[in-house]
């Protein structure tokens, strides 16, 4: 099943950018990734999907989606070589219509897109469809942090609490 967890609050703009450290702790079917600019309302927003390309999980997929009213078209793919237990930091920035996606620090896509304008949530999307996933098995998120983007950060502000369907209770930061 897929589940959408995103902030409460809005960012202050549509130019934010979503990261998340993630790492596979074994090679059951579970996928997901950081979102931006998603609606409340309806299934619309861009998605950093991290998926693993078979099931030895000797390289990931991680792809940029635009997903539309429910309907995902593929923006981009980045293949990382990879093994069980090591994390990467993937972070999705939107600025206008310029769309980007970094593994570790080096960006790997860029696109151009003015498909999603509103600055909707900052989140993350996860699918678990292997039975069993757990504390030691699966794909997990180690960290989440949304940030604003400004030529001058003034403070650290804490943002509203997470919404989650799931129970998932955490926060997220932005630089205000």
């Amino acid at each position: 099943a897929i589940s959408l967890h995103y902030a409460a609050g809005p960012p202050l703009s549509s130019d934010y950018s979503v990261r998340t450290l993630f790492r596979y702790l074994s090679n059951l079917s579970s996928f997901g990734g950081p979102c931006g600019r998603s609606s409340t309302t309806v299934l619309t927003h861009y998605l950093v999907n991290i998926n693993p390309e078979t099931v030895s999980l000797v390289d990931l997929y991680i792809d940029l989606y635009r997903i539309v009213a429910g309907s995902a078209t593929l923006l981009s793919r980045y293949t990382a070589a990879h093994t069980l237990d090591q994390a990467f930091l993937v972070e999705l920035g939107m600025r206008g219509s310029e769309i980007r996606v970094s593994v570790d620090s080096t960006e790997r896509i860029a696109v151009t897109d003015s498909n999603i304008t509103l600055a909707g949530r900052a989140g993350l999307s996860i699918e678990n469809s292997a039975a069993g996933a757990g504390a030691t098995t699966g794909l997990h998120f180690d960290s989440f942090v949304a940030e604003a983007f400004f030529s001058v950060v003034t403070t650290i502000a804490p943002a509203p609490a997470w919404s989650a369907s799931t129970g998932l209770e955490t926060t997220w930061s932005v630089l205000a």
